[in-house]
């Protein structure tokens, strides 16, 4: 799907960062991972400079 020019032109417009691509538009394993890693070390910090809190 991230393959297909239309859908990539969508999430595009849409503001959407597709990340890790390949030049032939498709991703990796490897490149999936360090975006899983880079948007959880992102987000943890967004919540503890928030004080939110699990209850």
């Amino acid at each position: 799907m991230a393959k297909d020019a239309a859908f990539r032109s969508r999430m595009e417009q849409l503001g959407a960062d597709l990340p890790g691509l390949t030049p032939d538009g498709g991703t990796s394993p490897e490149a999936f991972e360090q975006f899983l890693t880079a948007e959880r070390a992102r987000w943890l910090d967004v919540a503890r400079r928030s004080g939110a809190k699990v209850e």
